[in-house]
């Protein structure tokens, strides 16, 4: 487990597709990183997809991620807790 002294949040501005064909991170939307998720935008399906994709990309914990603002929207700010060495923008954006 990485100490929380080593660990820091960084806030991203994503903008998300839902009931897409695939769930996958496409690039960029303007400032936004566009990410692409099958799940429709019911009950917070998709909000939960989200989640799950990001952790998975980063190999970091679902309870490391939180959607601060966004909710019901296709623009969405989102706050991840990573360490500090991590740089998350190039590993969301690899292929």
């Amino acid at each position: 487990m990485i100490s929380s002294r080593l660990m820091k949040n960084e806030i991203l501005d994503i903008y998300v597709r839902p009931g897409s064909s695939v769930d996958s991170i496409d690039g960029w939307h303007g400032k936004y990183i566009k990410i692409r998720l099958a799940k429709a935008p019911q009950k917070g399906k998709a909000n939960k997809a989200l989640i799950k994709l990001i952790a998975s990309k980063l190999n970091l914990p679902p309870q490391n991620i939180t959607i601060l603002s966004g909710h019901r929207s296709n623009y969405k700010q989102v706050s991840i807790k990573k360490p500090l060495q991590k740089d998350i923008i190039s590993e969301l954006l690899q292929k």
